[in-house]
């Protein structure tokens, strides 16, 4: 678990790594119009792949695991075939819809778009399966590792053989790389279950497909609640300006590593300590913990949030200097934010999962409240001001049924006492 973790925490910063050069790449070649477009399409892009993947990621992780206690080759074969089958036929529909609708796309670009919600959707399925079946830094290297690493060397060939880039070449060179990062994620996910005894009999393939779709809801709200306001953005403003806040965002979501370093410390030692029944352990651990992020945060969110405009001027341009302002108010929301970080962490690690799910509920239905009454009247500044109000405030109810669910705890071993 050790292992599984440090490599965890060394993938995701080489993941956020890469992802800041790729936007810069595309920042500083495409300029903040296409940018901004570009950045619109993969905002639906990624709205678009939650009904496409019909929550086969979370129960891939569930089903193999078991399948691979059991000893069920047969069986898990199945499961990753039918899929892989649901995916392909959704994804191709939604493709072609959207394609054919006229809005952003035009037919011509059917197979760029297709083949990359495709690749996105399918590369999360072969990391499930990978992840369900022990390999838990494996499962990551396609989609954290090989895609974006793959997308940026395209990227620097392209920008090295023509000196320029625009939207449409841009997304078909990030479908080559999410394509090739399916090829590896399935292909290893097919080796594995190679290795397992041929046996075990798999349900049919509606009951399979049933039993995936209660994970829909909650990866639909972790997803909308990222790319709400970028759509919104878009209905408003110019592209330029989804450009603008999209380069704030990025640099924003940097500051996230910390957070997430304390979390991936944090999910086991809270699992252990409600194992042992140490709730006042427990309660102390939670406080120390986000009080420590707190502290943490303060001189880094607090620096971007001083020196806005001189930190988005020096990475991504000049032409992104509008940025500065959204981007303190969400590097101010971080510092905000790592004070009921790990609630959601907790009541899932506590197994309260419906908890959290209604907390994060509660976040997005006021994001989407926020963004349409403060972006027509405040800009991006309000774009920034919904993103962060509604991430504290979902967080804070879960916060809330956190310390609730501990106080009972540690009054009742206190009243046994």
């Amino acid at each position: 678990m050790i292992r599984d973790v440090s490599w965890t925490g060394i993938v995701k910063v080489a993941y956020l790594a890469a992802q800041m050069a790729v936007s810069i790449v595309l920042a500083r070649t495409m300029g903040a119009e296409n940018f901004g477009f570009y950045a619109l399409v993969m905002a639906y892009v990624q709205l678009l792949i939650v009904p496409v993947q019909l929550g086969f990621p979370s129960s891939l992780v569930r089903h193999m695991s078991q399948m691979a206690t059991n000893g069920e080759g047969l069986a898990a074969r199945a499961l990753l075939r039918i899929a892989v089958v649901s995916v392909l036929s959704v994804g191709l529909l939604v493709a072609l819809g959207w394609a054919f609708s006229g809005y952003l796309l035009r037919p011509a670009d059917l197979i760029p778009v297709g083949f990359l919600i495709l690749g996105l959707a399918l590369t999360d399925v072969g990391g499930a399966a990978l992840r369900g079946l022990g390999s838990v830094v494996e499962s990551q290297v396609a989609q954290q590792l090989l895609r974006p690493g793959v997308y940026l060397a395209l990227l620097g060939c392209a920008v090295w053989l023509s000196q320029g880039l625009d939207p449409q070449r841009a997304l078909a060179l990030h479908a080559v790389a999410a394509v090739l990062a399916t090829i590896f994620a399935l292909a290893r996910s097919g080796s594995r279950i190679a290795r397992l005894p041929l046996e075990g009999t798999s349900g049919s393939p509606r009951a399979i497909l049933m039993a995936s779709l209660p994970f829909l809801l909650l990866a639909s709200i972790q997803i909308l609640n990222y790319q709400v306001v970028l759509v919104v953005v878009g209905m408003k403003f110019d592209t330029a300006d989804i450009g603008i806040y999209r380069t704030a965002m990025q640099i924003a979501d940097a500051l996230g590593v910390v957070l997430f370093a304390f979390s991936t410390a944090l999910g086991p030692r809270i699992v252990q300590l409600q194992t042992q029944g140490r709730f006042h352990a427990l309660k102390r651990l939670l406080v120390r913990s986000h009080l420590a992020a707190i502290a943490v945060m303060l001189p880094l969110a607090g620096g971007v949030a001083l020196f806005a405009e001189q930190i988005i001027s020096l990475i991504f341009g000049a032409e992104y200097a509008e940025g500065a302002a959204p981007l303190a108010i969400l590097a101010i929301g971080k510092i905000l934010y790592a004070g009921v970080a790990f609630s959601g962490l907790g009541l899932s690690m506590l197994g309260r999962p419906g908890r959290t799910t209604v907390a994060l509920s509660t976040g997005l239905v006021l994001n989407v409240a926020l963004v349409f009454a403060l972006i027509p009247a405040f800009g991006l500044q309000g774009a920034a001001w919904a993103t962060v109000l509604a991430a504290f405030a979902g967080n804070l109810l879960a916060a809330f049924y956190l310390y609730t669910d501990i106080w009972r705890k540690t009054s009742r071993q206190d009243q046994r006492i």
